[in-house]
């Protein structure tokens, strides 16, 4: 499920799954003080946890085989530094994906509180961070960084993910100046 409110999710799968229409997958390998630098996936592979973006949001039911020898003992799997939750998971530290004061972000799992993270989502660890919450930016095919937090020129056109021109932007990623910009 992905809210239509909130655009983003995360999400865990023990079987392969191709991308429903209208969802984007996403990893994340690395981070800098204050940011979550986002790969774009082409499919949902097992047991490889992944950060879920849809416009519109979804809702619905994948299916697949279980290969059950890559089940974990543990009921988790990490990937760079997303860790995955098989079955539910207390956690108390790290940064969990919620849609606060500052919008939708991985925010950082205040001192003494425990999350309960259900089976099929994902949380955060990043050694060293120190931040409250981290934006998130793509990275392209080619590997340079395409900035989602400035939105400062208001004069560019914007075209919504299926190329449609939009006159006034609300939260969402959108395409200006032929990058990717998050609002």
């Amino acid at each position: 499920n992905v809210s239509a409110t909130n655009h983003w999710s995360t999400c865990i799968l023990p079987f392969d799954a191709a991308l429903p229409e209208g969802v984007q997958a996403y990893e994340s390998l690395k981070h800098d003080e204050a940011n979550l630098y986002l790969k774009e996936a082409k499919s949902i592979e097992a047991y490889t946890p992944y950060i879920l973006y849809s416009e519109k949001g979804y809702s619905g039911t994948l299916s697949g085989t279980v290969d059950p020898q890559k089940y974990p003992e543990s009921g988790v799997v990490t990937k760079g530094y997303l860790h995955g939750a098989i079955v539910q998971q207390p956690v108390t530290s790290g940064y969990v994906l919620q849609n606060l004061s500052e919008g939708v972000k991985f925010y950082q799992i205040a001192e003494g509180s425990t999350f309960s993270i259900p089976a099929g989502k994902c949380w955060m660890t990043l050694p060293d961070a120190s931040v409250k919450s981290l934006n998130f930016i793509f990275e392209d095919d080619e590997d340079a960084i395409v900035e989602v937090n400035d939105i400062s020129v208001k004069s560019d056109i914007l075209y919504n993910l299926s190329g449609q021109r939009v006159e006034k932007a609300t939260k969402g990623i959108y395409i200006r100046n032929g990058k990717k910009v998050l609002y």
